[in-house]
């Protein structure tokens, strides 16, 4: 029996945080995960959607994610089995990421969606636009003709499936409910701008990156609220290289500007004064 120490205490609650605060790869697919999604605007008539975990693990997070890791070989196997073994040459290859976020703890009252940009900031959605684009991402993500995307996920249901070690799932664009159903080639679901919303992988080689934005249809009960309901609100970005590594690097916490530091240090200083002249 091991006996705890004040040096193994520290390494043990390390090791409970990283199992229990990584993002973890999902055997099935629920609502909240991030799915990362991969096509082609060349011949390849396939798309990879992989699970990449609750969307909450990303917009929590202060520092920088090692996507890859968690997944272990499923994100290269998955591009090489959809795109061939060249997939890292081929100019039309895109990464796209989306997810609803209703009903995560922390993203308010009311509908909510997490969604990609790339060289864009979104400009505050529409009611309807946000109601169309949460009911696009779920049906995307749980229903079909061709069943649902957890079980896509889960074990490659469809013939014209590849199974990824319960993670990801290569899909015909032929198949009803695929990821192109949904996406127009500029835009995601017909209900964002057109352009910049996803990444040419290639050029993600020299560091461009894919920014995540959380948008909520309700200010109420959110955590890290935006200014205003249906604003989108950076959370950080994603890249990849040309191995297939995706990391995430949150968004920066914002500082206070200078002149705000200094008048709250005026303010406090001053009631200090006026403490001690009435204690006299």
């Amino acid at each position: 029996m091991m006996t705890l120490t004040k040096r193994t205490i520290p390494g043990l609650i390390a090791l409970v945080c990283g199992a229990f605060c990584a993002p973890m790869a999902q055997a099935a697919y629920t609502t909240g995960d991030l799915l990362l999604a991969f096509r082609s605007t060349n011949a390849t008539a396939n798309t990879f959607v992989v699970d990449i975990g609750q969307a909450s693990l990303y917009r929590d997070s202060t520092g920088t994610i090692d996507v890859t890791g968690n997944l272990g070989a499923t994100l290269s196997a998955g591009l090489t089995s959809a795109f061939g073994a060249g997939w890292a040459s081929d100019t039309g290859l895109t990464m796209g990421i989306l997810a609803t976020g209703f009903p995560l703890p922390g993203d308010g009252s009311g509908r909510a969606v997490y969604v990609g940009a790339s060289g864009t900031t979104y400009a505050p959605l529409a009611t309807g636009d946000l109601n169309g684009l949460y009911s696009n991402i779920t049906s995307f993500a749980n229903a079909g003709a061709d069943g649902s995307f957890s079980t896509f996920v889960a074990n490659g249901a469809n013939a014209s499936n590849v199974s990824l070690g319960g993670n990801g799932a290569v899909i015909s664009t032929s198949l009803s409910n695929d990821y192109t159903d949904y996406a127009a080639l500029s835009a995601y679901f017909g209900y964002l701008p057109a352009g910049g919303n996803e990444l040419n992988v290639v050029n993600g080689f020299t560091g461009s990156t894919l920014d995540l934005y959380r948008i909520l249809a309700s200010t109420s009960g959110a955590t890290d609220a935006p200014t205003a309901a249906r604003t989108p609100q950076l959370q950080g970005s994603f890249s990849i290289s040309n191995t297939g590594a995706v990391s995430f690097n949150a968004e920066p916490a914002a500082v206070p500007e200078p002149s705000r530091v200094i008048l709250l240090g005026l303010g406090l200083g001053g009631l200090f004064v006026r403490r001690r002249r009435a204690s006299k």
